[in-house]
């Protein structure tokens, strides 16, 4: 197996809950597995993943895997395309 695969397969959960990027229906992605899972009846995405402990750089790098090979750089929430930008500080004065 190769190696970027085990590496990325580690850092992922078993199910993700994400929007489909052209249905924009919630769908689930199974680690490892390409495509994805259309669920029986809606699910909230935001719920599942909490309930899952599934995070957002997580839930991002699944639908990545599932599209493109779970191999690809992007298939690793560890990824900085992942990372979310800092917050700005709307407290601040000049």
């Amino acid at each position: 197996m190769d190696d970027r695969l085990i590496h990325n397969l580690g850092k992922l959960p078993n199910y993700a809950a994400v929007s489909h990027p052209v249905e924009r229906i919630t769908v689930l992605i199974e680690r490892g597995v390409m495509g994805y899972i259309r669920p029986p009846h809606p699910i909230d995405r935001e719920a599942f993943n909490r309930l899952h402990g599934v995070t957002p750089a997580q839930a991002a790098a699944m639908l990545h895997g599932s599209m493109f090979g779970f191999y690809v750089p992007a298939a690793d929430p560890d990824h900085p395309m992942h990372q979310l930008p800092a917050a700005p500080d709307c407290m601040a004065r000049d």
